[in-house]
Formats: C-alpha cells, structure tokens, sequence
C-alpha cells in the first residue's frame, strides 16, 4: 500500500465480503444483528422425515410378523399332512404284518410335537393312548369307535390350527374320516 491508501481493486473485488462483515484477516465484524425466528414450516421437512421413517419402520415390522405367520402356517399343514400320511403308512403295514421303518412316523410325530398347538398336542396324546404299541398288541378296553373319535378330534383341531374359520362339525368330519368304518351308511356301527 503506497502511502497508507488501498488499492483500487481492493474495493472492486472485496466490497461484497466486506458488506457481510468479513475482513482480510479472517475476523468476523458482524455488519448488523440477525434474528432468525424458526417458524412451523422450517421443521415441516424433519417432521416428514421422521414420521416416514416410523411408518417405514411399522410397516417393515408388520410385514415380517406376517411373514414369520405365514411361515409357521405353511410349516404346520406340510407337518400335519406328512404325519397322516406317516401314521397311516405305520397303520397299513402293521395290519398287513410288514415290514416298516418307524422313523418316519416318528419323525413326523416330533414335528407335530414342535410345530403343533397345544390342542393339537393334547389330541395327539388322546389317540396315542388307543393305538396298540406294538404290531399285534390289541387295544385295551378301546372300541374302534372311540379311536376313530379320537382321530377325527386330532383331525378336528388340526384344521382349527391350520383354518381359524373352520366350520365343520364332528358329524361332518366323521362322515369324510379316513377312518370311516362303515362306508355304505356313513355311521358307524353300533358296539
């Protein structure tokens, strides 16, 4: 600086900085004081931010419960179905005196235990005690008829498990039983 006068380019080139209070050596002069007043629609963006992260969150959360529901559901008929069909392969075999490997039957039956409701579980439990334990071990003291009912009971809270609408009757149920003993009339015998 000649003589303790700027140069003309300082004022050309520096006149906007120096409106804002900025001088050459970095420090701050504010030029007047500001007051910001945050109004309703300055926190409008944050709020929409927030309430879209929660509502991704809820969702996300809903969707993997009925994921997991479903899950359980398909896991419960595919179970269900693969025991029936487990413990009526072990029933034939045994009627007609073969050979059979068990462990399928059990297999089938640990995943009902795993898998099962409770009401499933205690009608398993009720049939389990009126099927003879060994090939040619008669039941004792149980009719046929009372086995077949503890059957179409299982069969009965298997399909409340599986179908919470359900709206069949036991009546209903024996007349469509596996186990149906008399075929011509649909009823079973008298004992």
């Amino acid at each position: 600086m000649l003589g303790g006068q700027k140069p003309r380019w300082v004022d050309r080139h520096l006149s906007p900085y120096i409106e804002l209070g900025v001088t050459l050596d970095n420090a701050h002069v504010p030029s007047q004081p500001r007051r910001q007043h945050m109004s309703l629609s300055d926190f409008t963006p944050i709020a929409t931010a927030v309430l879209s992260g929660f509502f991704l969150l809820v969702g996300y959360v809903v969707q993997k419960k009925l994921e997991s529901t479903r899950a359980v559901a398909e896991k419960r008929r595919e179970t269900y179905s693969m025991f029936i069909k487990s413990t009526f392969a072990s029933i034939d075999a045994r009627g007609t005196g073969k050979t059979f490997d068990a462990s399928e039957e059990i297999f089938w039956k640990a995943q009902v235990l795993l898998y099962g409701s409770d009401e499933v579980i205690r009608a398993l439990g009720d049939l389990q005690t009126l099927l003879p334990r060994t090939n040619n071990a008669p039941t004792e003291n149980f009719t046929q008829t009372q086995t077949a009912s503890a059957f179409d009971a299982l069969i009965a809270s298997m399909r409340n498990d599986i179908t919470p609408k359900n709206r069949v009757n036991a009546q209903e149920l024996r007349r469509a039983s596996p186990l149906l003993i008399d075929r011509q009339s649909h009823s079973l015998p008298p004992e």
